[in-house]
Formats: C-alpha cells, structure tokens, sequence
C-alpha cells in the first residue's frame, strides 16, 4: 500500500518564481512541480529555508502579463527544497493554475474532479 497521500495530480511545470517570506525580501527560486492544492520548489538559498508551519507568499510569472500570486504554508524543507500548499490565491490566479494544470495533465475533466473534490471533500 502506498503512503503517497496525495489527492490531487502534480504536473511538472520548471518556471522560476519569487518566494517572500514574512519580514524578508523576495528570493528568486524554481519550480519543479505543482498541484491544485501545492507546490515544490528547489534552489532555496539555505539562509532563507523557513520552518515547517511557517507563512510565505510565491508569485509565479508566466507571462510579462500573467502571474499566479498566492499565500503558502510550509509543509517540509531542506536541502535546498521546499514543499508547501496553498492557502489563499484569488480566483484569477486559481483560473491560471487550473489551465495551466489542465494543459500540462492533457485532462481537463481530471482538474475539473479534483477542483471539486477540493470545493466539496466529502
């Protein structure tokens, strides 16, 4: 049995990205994949690794117009590697990330189920 616990599909999406973290300034970071629900990220300078729990804000831009900003909470970290999941992102940037996983999935009816399990878990 697997202890993969996750509900949600990642995609790999390699693009770089701004993570701020509370009372520092913005360092420029990759992302390796992201979910509906979360993201990891690599090259994470060791001087700004924050602890598991913390709040950080991330903007992904995908184009010169278009970003993705949204509010995170660290869920693990180390080795210059950061996982952590969404807690608020307003409904265009949800609209980004939706396309954007239903392009890289190649199935937008999966991102569509999965985007209602998260609206409605029972």
């Amino acid at each position: 049995m697997s202890k993969d616990r996750r509900h949600f599909q990642r995609v790999t999406y390699e693009c770089p990205a701004l993570l701020e973290l509370e009372g520092r300034e913005p360092v420029a970071v990759e992302v390796e994949n992201l979910s509906l629900k979360g993201v990891l990220l690599r090259q994470v300078p060791a001087e700004c690794m924050p602890e598991p729990g913390q709040s950080a804000n991330l903007e992904l831009q995908l184009a010169p117009e278009v970003a993705i900003r949204m509010a995170l909470e660290v869920s693990f970290c180390g080795d210059g590697r950061l996982g952590a999941h969404w807690v608020e992102i307003d409904v265009e940037g949800m609209a980004h990330l939706r396309r954007l996983l239903a392009l890289n999935l190649g199935d937008a009816e999966q991102v569509d189920r999965e985007l209602a399990h998260m609206l409605h878990p029972e």
